[in-house]
């Protein structure tokens, strides 16, 4: 009788495990490829952080292998739209937003569950190319492009502000 349990158990555990299935429920959608409705600087953005994560970089003292690619993801960007729409309305730049917010509640206010996440914010550059090239000076922003952790990013520019969310879902 013992030994039926455990079979059940086990043929449970098996079958009830699924390999890369992600938490965030988005119809069609493979985390390993952009979610639909990228727009053109959007797909820019990421082609530019793609190649400089398959070079590796050193971020201040740190040397960064290179990195696996990461995707766009569209709940992940409505976060970064959030918060650059904050500080463009509010006119002001941080990580914290005007009601108190860090980068990771917002990202919870989207319901995107994370197990890591990092942000990017910048004012003033008014190309990817441009803003992109400014976080890969800065060791902290370089750091955060170069997480090996990450897999999605969300990218917005509203004005002249700009935020890219970095994160890897809590499962999948």
């Amino acid at each position: 009788m013992r030994f039926s349990w455990c079979i059940a158990v086990l043929l449970l555990i098996i079958f009830s495990c699924q390999k890369d299935t992600p938490i965030i429920q988005e119809e069609n959608v493979n985390i390993f490829e952009n979610s639909p409705g990228i727009t053109d600087m959007e797909l820019e953005a990421v082609t530019l952080i793609n190649e400089f994560r398959a070079a590796g970089a050193v971020c201040g003292s740190e040397i960064y292998s290179p990195a696996p690619e990461v995707y766009w993801n569209n709940v992940l960007d409505q976060a970064s739209e959030m918060h650059a729409d904050d500080m463009f309305s509010n006119g002001f730049i941080s990580h914290t937003g005007s009601n108190g917010s860090k980068h990771t509640e917002r990202l919870q206010a989207v319901n995107y569950e994370y197990m890591y996440a990092g942000e990017n914010v910048a004012k003033g550059p008014t190309t990817v190319a441009v803003v992109i090239e400014e976080f890969k000076n800065s060791p902290s922003h370089c750091a955060v492009m170069m997480n090996p952790d990450y897999v999605h990013v969300g990218v917005a520019k509203i004005g002249k502000y700009w935020v890219l969310n970095f994160a890897h879902p809590r499962r999948f």
